[in-house]
């Protein structure tokens, strides 16, 4: 399955926090679509990690990826 993504220029997020709460949404999507055991990650404070060694490793990965786009936020408005 591919993810294609259109954004027309009406559409692009202008701000920081708009970026934030766009990538936040594909990257929900995406999880969802994937692993849907590990989205809540992405909605509210979950608590502590799965037990299961598998989804543990989902986990960190969703928090590595969140952790990366937000540093890719962080430097594009800071060159804006």
């Amino acid at each position: 399955m591919s993810l294609a993504l259109e954004i027309s220029s009406s559409e692009t997020p202008l701000h920081s926090e708009d970026v934030k709460e766009h990538l936040l949404g594909l990257l929900r999507t995406i999880i969802v679509d994937r692993e849907p055991r590990v989205a809540g990650l992405l909605t509210s404070a979950a608590g502590a990690l799965p037990a299961d060694r598998e989804l543990r490793i989902a986990s960190l990965q969703v928090i590595g990826i969140w952790f990366n786009l937000l540093n890719i936020i962080e430097e594009n408005a800071a060159m804006r």
